[in-house]
């Protein structure tokens, strides 16, 4: 979900590090997601990223036959860089010695 907005934000890359395996997902049009996987008890990492937007990193800890609702991602902007060239106000000054 965009934190500005409160639009949701579909087709985010997620990428879920549990124990030593590494799993893609993307969010549907609604901004959801499911991970269904077989587990007794562990900590997995969820990283949640898509242009324009700060990444997000979310460590989580799975139980096994329990539905996690890990709630609503707030993604933050990653900010526009800008830089005006050939400005004099921008420019060093120079120093002439005799």
């Amino acid at each position: 979900m965009d934190a500005s907005t409160n639009q949701t934000l579909a087709n985010v890359n997620i990428t879920a590090q549990i124990d030593q395996n590494q799993q893609q997902l993307t969010t549907a049009p609604d901004g959801t997601f499911e991970l269904t996987i077989e587990i007794q008890e562990l900590t997995a990492q969820l990283t949640f990223t898509t242009e324009g937007y700060a990444p997000y990193i979310l460590d989580i800890q799975l139980i096994a036959d329990e539905i996690l609702d890990i709630g609503q991602i707030r993604s933050q902007h990653t900010p526009r860089r800008t830089q005006q060239l050939g400005s004099p106000q921008h420019l060093p000054r120079q120093h002439h010695t005799r």
